[in-house]
């Protein structure tokens, strides 16, 4: 008989999307499942759309952000493996068969993870862990693939990093460290989840940054484990993310100017054959604003 799998919705005004999420489980070809949507509005805002489906609804009374919600669910439920699913994210018909799969071949491997479909609709392949240490790819911020949405976690695993601390704007990667703090990852190399359906992301903003920023800081002791490249790398991306997050809508920015150059100072530590690069894309998007964020993004698609 299957080990059940439990899977929780926190949502959050977002009735439209929350459907297709829903549905995107009920589509799964594994079973036993058992679906928990969490709302977080503080006045019941999904109660009449998660009426339409045969799944748990539980209600907060008061707006806990989304790892108060998860661990609400977490707590309510008791599947072998969790599936955190956000609200405006899918997942594909095989994602929880394949990875229920990889994890019970491999004793050693708590989190299984897969490629994602961004908002835009380009196809972003997982990044494989590094040998023996997905910590180390944990703390370099930037490891494709394992949004909480594409991951399948053992339950014993997430126990042990409860409470999730609560983070408005990047809680998914304080608990990815977490995670890899007391297990080992592994991913299936396919497509298995559609993330970003809807457009009002916290993580767009420069809080963002900002909550990268203080998970470094807050896991210093860590990065002391590894070479000084890994923390620069996690400085490189965090500087650049707050860089082009500050652009956005915005014609010009010293700020931003100052937060690429502190990226490409950083990255120069990380790989120093291709700081120039970096230094030059960075002032141009410095100088043309909302149009060069594209060309960041592309440069920064090449050098990592």
């Amino acid at each position: 008989m299957n080990s059940t799998v439990s899977v929780i919705i926190p949502t959050y005004y977002r009735n439209d999307s929350l459907r297709r999420a829903i549905e995107s489980v009920q589509r799964q070809t594994y079973e036993p499942i058992e679906i928990v949507v969490v709302d977080d509005s503080g006045e019941e805002h999904a109660r009449e759309t998660v009426a339409e489906y045969d799944v748990e609804y539980i209600a907060h009374e008061e707006n806990k952000l989304a790892n108060g919600a998860r661990m609400t669910g977490i707590e309510a439920t008791n599947g072998k493996y969790v599936q955190l699913l956000d609200d405006d994210d899918v997942i594909f018909e095989t994602k929880i068969e394949k990875q229920v799969a990889l994890l019970e071949s491999d004793p050693e491997t708590g989190v299984a993870y897969g490629g994602i479909r961004s908002k835009a609709g380009n196809d972003i392949y997982p990044d494989p862990p590094w040998p023996d240490d997905s910590l180390r790819c944990a703390l370099r911020i930037l490891y494709e693939g394992t949004f909480p949405s594409s991951m399948l976690i053992e339950r014993k695993v997430l126990e042990k990093v409860m409470p999730l601390t609560i983070r408005p704007s990047a809680d998914d990667i304080g608990m990815k460290i977490e995670l890899a703090r007391h297990t080992e990852f592994d991913y299936i190399d396919e497509i298995l989840t559609q993330i970003g359906v809807s457009e009002d992301h916290i993580s767009d903003s420069v809080a963002f940054a900002d909550d990268i920023q203080q998970i470094i800081h807050e896991y210093d002791h860590l990065y002391d484990r590894y070479p000084p490249s890994l923390r620069n790398a996690a400085l490189s991306y965090m500087y650049e993310v707050r860089a082009v997050r500050l652009l956005h809508g915005s014609l010009w920015s010293s700020e931003a100017i100052l937060s690429f150059l502190r990226a490409a100072y950083h990255h120069q530590q990380t790989a120093p054959g291709s700081s120039r690069l970096v230094l030059v894309a960075s002032a141009a998007v410095s100088l043309f604003g909302t149009p060069g964020v594209t060309v960041a993004s592309k440069v920064r698609g090449r050098f990592r």
